[in-house]
């Protein structure tokens, strides 16, 4: 699934709200590995800078990350900003071998 879906962001394209909601619960359970997110991450930054950030895809992203789990993620998931910085950073919160990150 994962190497799907980076393909297809390196081919220019936007992720489907099925495919974020897919994605986010593959990292909830830890099927995704460090190297996996990002690369992921890599290949949507890289799409965002040439083809600019999709409003869409954005907010699909974040209703997945509110949608309810059974598992607890306090302290481990981050899906907001820190807020008012102009400079673009990354929040990486490490617990065990999982790494949950959100972008200012």
């Amino acid at each position: 699934m994962i190497k799907t879906t980076i393909e297809k962001v390196m081919d220019g394209k936007y992720l489907e709200e099925s495919e974020l909601s897919d994605l986010v619960e593959n990292m909830r359970y830890g099927k995704i590995d460090d190297l996996q997110f990002v690369s992921l991450l890599s290949a949507m930054e890289t799409r965002n800078r040439i083809k600019g950030i999709s409003v869409d895809e954005c907010t699909n992203l974040v209703k997945s990350l509110r949608v309810p789990t059974n598992s607890s993620l306090e302290g481990v998931l981050c899906n907001a900003g820190t807020g008012g910085g102009w400079t673009k950073t990354l929040n990486r919160y490490s617990f065990g071998r999982n790494h949950f990150c959100c972008r200012d």
